[in-house]
């Protein structure tokens, strides 16, 4: 009787929560504008709102859509949109169309707008913030605002100079915030497809049975391939829970739970572990067997979690690992007596300043960001020579390539792999893209409190590597300065197209680092690599 009890009381629970998912109630505002006056039409945007507004009712979302609207019904619709956030589990925006910035604000535009000034804008477009501050009151909530806007500016005659393309949005908790293309940047009209080239490959993505990150990062890579690295998507997340947009069928889930008994079945992972040293090999305690200096080892099936791995002979090397299911993690047992006789610091002859230097691996890094001013291509963030003292000088790219001392060069993208991969990233990780490997980015990190408080410092490995990243912030290709204390950026010397170039992103709240490319006009920190 009792064990009865306790499967009917667990079947109710499974059932519960089958039920939830069920009933789990989406809605989406869906605005398109392409019918612009003086020559400012846009193609796409409404047949964009409309495949979207398709998917997502097949989805499960219940879509209020509008096309061609002006300011007074945009205003209205979406008063109208956020007095029903309170009865929605998932609340989505999606606008395609025209977007300006100005002084910092993103704005919507809609087609009545002549915005003949400057001034105009805050009477004639609609502020992002609008709604998004809307959704700031439902942090429980699932919130997720697209952006497929930053069309080419078409009031260049008085806008000229200002930004091109929406500034970063803070999310609020419970909020994602994804952009068309990256901060400060524009997506070009698709004049050869019915549909923009973002939301074509984001709603084929919105169908796959995955994560949201999941969806909108595999839509940055399709995008950035046909694109050739001109437009780069990208996302600003706060969210608290898990979301799919697409939930995969009960008999293609094997996570799903089951009444009855079931052979338990451990999962595996495996290590490549090379070794300088000679010794027995211990995991967790346990004799796995002996290995000889400079050897590669591979050693399978371990059981995934956080092991112990201890080699004890001449001399003595400890070390601990996360092993994830179905990846090799690369683990180097390295000797002391084989260490580099690294002098203490670096010094550049040419300003007689001094760096900190780690050797990570085989390779020899800076620990510092480069401060060497050049009169060319380089800044200090927000034009302060205080913040250079702390975190070195912003270069764009071309000069980035070649303000490294002699005997040391901008890594290009391969050492940077190599760095990564020596910290634990797997192959294939390493030639992802986006944020991954982890915890790779808090070992690469600062353990400094200039870092703002987020995952990433959370980490207990934090700092481990000695890399020492610092948050210095970026320059957009505008001008503008941002994310001091937050972000660090790093460039690589291999270039992606002709405007774009690989490059390295530590994020406050991401405990794995980015691999991405940006525009060769974008001032970041640089770190150099001995020859």
């Amino acid at each position: 009787m009792k064990k009865n009890t306790l499967l009917f009381i667990f079947s109710v629970i499974i059932s519960t929560f089958i039920f939830a998912q069920q009933t789990e109630k989406r809605l989406a505002l869906i605005v398109g504008n392409s019918a612009y006056a003086g020559g400012c039409a846009l193609k796409n945007p409404v047949n964009d709102a409309n495949l979207m507004a398709a998917t997502l009712t097949t989805l499960g979302f219940t879509v209020i859509k509008r096309v061609n609207v002006r300011k007074a019904d945009l205003e209205k619709v979406i008063y109208e949109f956020s007095k029903k956030l309170k009865d929605y589990d998932v609340a989505l925006f999606y606008y395609a169309g025209h977007g300006i910035q100005v002084d910092g604000k993103n704005y919507l535009i809609p087609i009545d707008a002549k915005l003949n000034d400057k001034t105009a804008v805050r009477f004639e477009a609609v502020s992002i913030n609008y709604v998004i501050d809307e959704f700031e009151y439902y942090p429980d909530n699932t919130n997720i605002v697209i952006l497929d806007a930053c069309r080419d500016n078409p009031f260049k005659m008085w806008s000229r100079g200002n930004s091109r393309g929406f500034k970063a949005i803070p999310p609020a908790s419970g909020t994602i915030i994804a952009f068309a293309t990256s901060e400060g940047a524009t997506a070009a009209d698709n004049s050869s497809s019915a549909n923009g080239l973002y939301t074509t490959h984001l709603v084929r993505q919105l169908k796959i049975p995955q994560s949201i990150e999941s969806a909108f990062k595999k839509t940055r890579i399709a995008v950035q391939r046909a694109s050739n690295g001109k437009q780069s998507p990208q996302e600003w997340t706060k969210l608290t829970g898990d979301f799919y947009f697409a939930k995969q069928k009960k008999s293609e889930n094997a996570n799903t739970p089951t009444i009855g008994n079931v052979e338990s079945t451990a999962i595996y992972g495996s290590i490549n572990l090379n070794t300088e040293i000679s010794g027995t090999l211990y995991i967790d305690g346990n004799i796995i067997g002996s290995v000889n200096a400079n050897t590669k080892v591979p050693i399978n099936k371990i059981v995934t979690g956080n092991r112990k791995i201890e080699i004890l002979g001449a001399e003595t090397w400890t070390g601990t690992v996360n092993i994830y299911k179905n990846q090799t993690t690369i683990v180097t047992a390295k000797s002391i007596k084989k260490s580099f006789d690294l002098p203490k610091q670096l010094t550049d002859n040419r300003d007689g300043k001094t760096y900190k230097i780690v050797e990570i691996g085989n390779q020899v890094w800076m620990a510092e960001n480069l401060a060497y001013y050049t009169s060319n291509g380089c800044w200090a963030y927000d034009n302060k020579q205080s913040n250079v003292n702390k975190y070195g000088y912003l270069y764009n790219w071309e000069t980035a390539k070649k303000v490294c001392p002699d005997g040391w060069h901008l890594p290009n993208d391969n050492e940077w792999k190599k760095l990564e991969m020596y910290l634990g990233m797997s192959q294939a990780d390493a030639d992802d893209t986006d944020y991954r490997g982890i915890n790779i980015g808090s070992k690469l990190a600062s353990n400094s409190s200039v870092w703002n408080s987020g995952s990433l410092i959370r980490n207990s490995e934090i700092g481990t590597s000695g890399f020492s990243a610092f948050p210095g912030g970026y320059r957009s290709s505008s001008g503008n300065f941002n994310y001091i204390g937050s972000y660090g950026l790093w460039w690589g010397s291999t270039a992606s197209s002709s405007d774009y170039a690989w490059s390295r992103r530590l994020g406050y709240n991401y405990s794995k680092v980015s691999r991405s490319t940006d525009s060769k006009a974008y001032g970041f920190s640089v770190r150099c690599v001995r020859d």
